[in-house]
């Protein structure tokens, strides 16, 4: 199942990275063909979606780049919840301490406890940062979507 997510992963890259590409495309060609209008409002139309493709495709190449940012928080979170729950099953078993690698050992609550700060963290960071991608996509696709969607759609293909 991990297979066809990852087919799908590169299939929706491949697509964003045509998409991005077409539009600089049309940028360039677009400037490269003007005639310069005798009309002040077609010049200033012309101008303005200039700007818009420019803009467009910015945001584009910016949600390129911090798309594989994300991944990377929310399998570190997925990582650092799991050592939670590994620890807390330890705890269940009667393990009071936990010895690690430096040497010291410490009580498997003050464990605990600090992987949950450590996921808090982490998800506080990756709410961020998924806000700044959803108004990344929005500009670059045109069209609003439902931020949580978005938010599943990263941890969907991460798993």
């Amino acid at each position: 199942m991990a297979d066809q997510r990852e087919v799908a992963n590169q299939a929706q890259e491949k697509f964003q990275f045509y998409v991005i590409a077409l539009v600089f495309t049309i940028l360039g060609l677009s400037i490269q063909t003007y005639s310069g209008s005798a009309l002040a409002s077609a010049r200033l139309i012309e101008i303005f979606s200039w700007f818009s493709l420019l803009v467009s495709g910015l945001a584009g190449l910016s949600y390129l780049e911090w798309t594989p940012i994300i991944h990377e928080k929310i399998a570190l979170l997925d990582e650092t919840n799991e050592s939670a729950h590994n620890f807390n099953r330890e705890k269940l078993q009667g393990t009071t301490t936990v010895h690690l690698p430096q040497g010291k050992s410490v009580s498997i609550e003050e464990r605990i406890e600090t992987y949950e700060k450590r996921a808090n963290a982490i998800s506080n960071v990756l709410k961020e940062l998924e806000k700044k991608s959803h108004f990344k996509y929005v500009v670059f696709k045109n069209k609003k979507r439902d931020r949580h969607s978005l938010s599943s759609a990263f941890r969907t293909v991460t798993r």
